[in-house]
């Protein structure tokens, strides 16, 4: 793997303090391909 020295990407801020890692992505959604990745799985209970 190489290195990288930059990332650009779009932050946004939550409004949550010391957020539960099951709120970030559910566990049930854990078992799921990770090739098909989880990007919509992400916050799925508070959407």
């Amino acid at each position: 793997m190489e290195p990288f020295k930059s990332v650009t990407a779009t932050a946004v801020p939550f409004p949550g303090v010391n957020v539960d890692t099951d709120q970030i992505l559910p566990a049930r959604f854990l078992s799921k391909p990770r090739a098909e990745g989880f990007s919509q799985y992400l916050f799925h209970d508070l959407r």
